[in-house]
């Protein structure tokens, strides 16, 4: 009998999930969660995406209640989803990690496969799960063969913050084997550990260009500065800190040698580096990375690879030196590369310097991409200059829908424009 109210219930409830009344929709997601079914689950996942926050934040709910793992996935895409209530978010990260808790088995799965997309999923959902074996998970992942799944392992034991998974990570920086040396320093880095400094230093030296390039990376994400054993160091840090000094120039000077290593991703991570550390987003005095707008502009306009010119000019523009407009200009107007010139574009407006308004205004006007056009519309939003105002709202009647939208969001952030 209850086998026979099971199959009947199930698609009324699956069909009033279609219902236009969001509590309808509400309750059926509610009822669902009471019946242990693949048919169910995948319900509930599409219900994730309604555009009615309490609904999805019951779908949630009655996927945490089922735990079953194809869930995963789905509920930490919907935690990390700009613009969602924040009892919807609440909902989903608490769903994530108790689906995540009894699946621990999956996770490792999911690591150890073949598709590092997942994998790298898997370790930011073991960042929230709070067992040992999922600290356990996460110290492997870090020599996983996959650079995002390093990133993210990194940043889930950042997460955690487990003192003893910190101390099996230092134990290991005199590992005899360079790759672990890089896996653990590279780890430690995104937990903001400073003795994993001099190791990242000397990777930098490396002839594997791959433990270079994570060695670039991690000394751009380590926020924390080395703290210096003598007295004298340690009078310097003060006055460092006083004076709003970088504490370690040195560490600048070798990110920017980075910039003329022989292997494109040494370079392109060793800009993005520079880029990072030189917006102020380090805890402490900022840091003076005027130093290397000038390499960034050598690398925007001359280096052979493409990523590394778009890496470099978004570098320059989170840098926001008025020196860059003018290399930016050049390289928004005659690189070859489309991407490269759409970061171009978005540094100038970046930099708040009312001179690259007209030339944006042209490519607005009359590039024949609608990925310039877009950029351009993006970039002229961000400087809000009157003289935009009027080619913002004529190309809202471009034929590029991605175009006409970008215009409309940078033309009502115009200061003589209110919204339509």
């Amino acid at each position: 009998m209850m086998n026979c109210d099971r199959r009947q219930t199930i698609p009324k409830l699956i069909e009033l999930m279609k219902d236009p009344e969001h509590f309808v929709r509400r309750e059926a997601a509610r009822r669902l969660g009471e019946f242990e079914d693949q048919w169910v689950v995948d319900v509930l996942i599409t219900a994730l995406r309604d555009p009615n926050d309490e609904v999805r934040r019951q779908a949630a709910f009655s996927l945490k209640r089922l735990r079953d793992p194809k869930s995963l996935f789905a509920l930490y895409e919907l935690w990390e989803a700009p613009g969602c209530f924040h009892q919807v978010l609440e909902e989903a990260l608490d769903a994530a990690r108790e689906v995540g808790l009894h699946n621990l088995h999956y996770l490792a799965e999911v690591i150890g496969g073949e598709d590092y997309d997942l994998a790298a999923k898997a370790a930011s959902v073991l960042g929230e799960v709070q067992h040992p074996r999922a600290v356990e998970l996460l110290l492997e992942a870090i020599h996983h063969p996959n650079f995002e799944v390093n990133v993210a392992a990194g940043v889930a034991l950042a997460r955690h913050n487990d003192s003893s998974a910190r101390q099996r990570l230092l134990s290991k920086l005199d590992d005899s084997e360079e790759d672990v040396r890089a896996d653990v320093a590279f780890a430690l880095a995104f937990m903001d550990e400073m003795r994993a400094y001099d190791t990242l230093m000397a990777l930098l030296k490396s002839d594997d260009s791959w433990l270079r390039m994570k060695a670039v990376h991690a000394l751009g994400t380590l926020h924390a500065w080395p703290m210096p054993t003598s007295l004298l160091g340690s009078l310097y840090v003060k006055l460092a800190r006083v004076l709003g000094r970088p504490e370690r120039p040195r560490q600048l000077a070798l990110l920017v040698t980075a910039l003329q290593d022989e292997h494109d991703l040494v370079r392109r991570r060793a800009a993005w580096a520079l880029g990072f550390i030189g917006q102020g987003r380090w805890p402490g005095p900022k840091i003076d990375a005027s130093a290397s707008v000038r390499p960034l502009i050598h690398a925007c306009l001359n280096d052979p690879s493409p990523q590394v010119r778009a890496e470099a000019a978004h570098a320059l523009g989170q840098l926001r030196s008025r020196e860059a407009t003018a290399p930016l200009l050049q390289t928004v107007q005659h690189d070859e590369d489309i991407n490269v010139r759409i970061n171009a574009a978005y540094g100038l407006g970046d930099l708040e310097d009312p001179t690259p308004v007209e030339p944006l205004i042209k490519l607005l006007k009359e590039d024949p991409d609608p990925r310039m056009r877009a950029a351009a519309a993006g970039a002229l939003g961000e400087l809000r200059d009157k003289r935009a105002s009027q080619p913002l709202r004529d190309a809202m009647l471009d034929d590029d829908p991605d175009v006409r939208l970008s215009a409309y969001d940078a033309w009502i952030e115009t200061p003589v424009n209110p919204p339509v």
